[in-house]
Parts: C-alpha cells; structure tokens; sequence
C-alpha cells in the first residue's frame, strides 16, 4: 500500500511540472493558411501516388490484359460452337436421320436411322427410298423417292432432282433455309413447305406460312398458305390452290419422323399428331384436356403411320376424336 502510494505522489509530481511548463510556453501560434494549405497540399499529393502505386499492383499489365481478353474470346467462341454444334453431332455434321425407308444414300454409302450427314453431302434416295432429316437448328426435312439433294450449310440446299419438304414449325426463332435448284430460290419466312422439280418446272407448294421464289432473271413471287406456284425454265408462274391431297403430298405423311410415346402424355402426343395433319387441336370440354395432360402413355408405334398411330395409342388410352375442317376436336371416352 505505501508503495503504491509512493508511485502515486510522483506521478502527480510529474504532472504538476508538464503542466508548469506548458503554462510557461503559452499558447500555439495558430497556423497560417497558407501553410496550411501548402501542407495539405503535399499530404494529397502523396495519398494519391500511394493509392496508384497500390492499383499499380493490382492490376494486370497490358500483356496480361490482352491474354484475358484473349481468353475470354476463345471461351465465347467455344461456348458458341458447342451450342451450335449440340445437336449436330460429331463435329462438320448439320443434320442427323431421324428415319430412313427404302434405298437411300449419302456418297455412296446407305444412310441408316440415327446417321449423322457432313456439310457437303449428297443424298440420293432410290425409286423406294425416303428420308426424314433433323438440322441441328430444329428444322425438319423430308425427302420424297428419287430425290438428289446437296446439304451446302446449315442454311442452305441445293436440290438437283425429286422433291424436299420443310417444317421449320419448332425450329429454333432464327432458324430459316433456303432450297437452291437451277430454276430458282425457295426461301422459308417460318413456314411448312415443299419443293418439287419436275422436268423443267420448279413446283412450290405451302401448307404453312410463307415462301418466297426468286429467279436471277426475273421478279420473285411470294406464296402464300394454301398455295401452290409453277415456275418454267422460260420464267412463266402460274399459282394456284395447293390440293394437298394430291400425290405430290401424299408421301409426307409416309416419312413422318417417329414421335416416342414412351413417356409422353397423350396431350403431348395429340399436338404432334395435330401438327403434322396440319390441324389445330380442340377439346370438347376442360375434363378432356386435363384427361390427356395427366395420362402418360408407353410402349411403342415405330413403323406406323399417322392413321395408325392414332389407333394404337386409342387402344392405350381410350378417347374419341373428329376433324372438322381444319380442327381435331378431342373427347374422353
């Protein structure tokens, strides 16, 4: 305790002679502004070269700068052709069979289902031989017998012989084909449509949409929904109604790509069904649609056609169904 005490007393000794001393010195002159002024100054200045030297640091040389950006670029790039690429295959591919009847060849090899077609690739189908195509874009091709075709690109065909039908239907939004042939271009504007060479005449028919025909030589026509052009060598066009029950258009219902049912809802099956009839689906009353949504169906109807398609999946989940006009109208049983 008294030494304590002691410690105590001398501090407050020490205390009373600072506080003697600066009693004797008096108050701090106050700084002038310009001092003032000139001290901040210098402080700023050397706060900022410090905080540039720190970002200095921090941050990439122009080397370093451009090898990111370089890199960035080459990931952009890759990411692009992966996403064009996801459906075509090995790489340099544009379109996969999803169904091969009859005879049919690619460079003189037989083209089988689940093939892969390169840019550049002749197609020939024989006097029995059909195909159906799937681009890696979404669209839909079908080549009729006797049909001699070119995949030039992803946009682009060069039909020599025979005859192509398109459905760009569920092609992705940018997705649009052009199908060359020496008598003119068919360009599709979001549409189902066929080209056909028959002797010296190109035939363009639309079940969907719009086309339109252009020749070198002369003025371009626009075909509309349920219309058909002629174009001769001489640069005649004739147009008229498109008779879809015609043979011309009988063969694209024999060539429909298989839709799996394995798994799917019977609503999911009936809009394909509906699509390729060209048809709009209808329900005749709300219990129907939610009938369909919530039925799942399984098995199989590879082989069959579209009528026979129909039946089959009747007998896996019972409904009943009439076409009235341009309508599928859909009850449950």
């Amino acid at each position: 305790m008294n030494d304590f005490k002691q410690k105590s007393d001398a501090n407050k000794g020490s205390v009373d002679e600072v506080g003697k001393l600066i009693r004797h010195v008096g108050a701090r002159e106050a700084v002038a502004p310009e001092r003032f002024d000139r001290a901040h100054k210098k402080v700023l200045e050397h706060w900022e070269q410090v905080v540039a030297e720190q970002r200095q640091a921090a941050r990439p040389n122009r080397f370093t700068r451009f090898a990111v950006a370089a890199s960035m670029l080459m990931v952009a790039g890759l990411v692009t052709i992966l996403w064009n690429q996801r459906d075509a295959g090995p790489a340099g591919n544009l379109a996969k069979v999803d169904r091969v009847v009859g005879t049919v060849m690619v460079e003189g090899s037989p083209l089988t289902d689940a093939s892969h077609v390169k840019a550049g690739a002749v197609i020939s189908t024989g006097q029995d031989g059909r195909v159906a195509l799937r681009m890696a874009d979404g669209q839909s091709l079908r080549l009729d017998t006797s049909t001699d075709i070119r995949i030039v690109s992803a946009s682009r065909l060069a039909l020599r012989a025979g005859a192509i039908f398109v459905d760009s239907d569920f092609a992705e939004p940018q997705a649009s084909i052009q199908v060359q042939t020496p008598l003119g271009v068919a360009s599709d504007i979001g549409t189902r449509f066929q080209v056909r060479l028959r002797d010296d005449v190109l035939i363009v028919g639309v079940a969907d949409g719009l086309v339109k025909v252009a020749r070198d030589d002369g003025p371009s026509h626009a075909v509309d929904r349920g219309y058909s052009l002629a174009l001769d060598a001489a640069g005649g066009a004739q147009k008229s109604e498109l008779d879809d029950t015609s043979q011309d258009w009988a063969w694209v219902d024999t060539i429909v790509p298989e839709f799996n049912i394995e798994g799917a809802t019977l609503e999911q099956y009936l809009r394909w069904y509906a699509h390729e009839r060209g048809l709009e689906l209808q329900w005749s009353d709300r219990e129907s649609q939610i009938y369909a949504r919530n039925t799942g169906l399984s098995g199989s109807i590879q082989g069959a056609d579209l009528d026979e398609s129909l039946e089959l999946v009747k007998r896996i989940a019972p409904f009943r169904h009439e076409v009235t006009g341009d309508r599928l109208l859909v009850a449950v049983e």
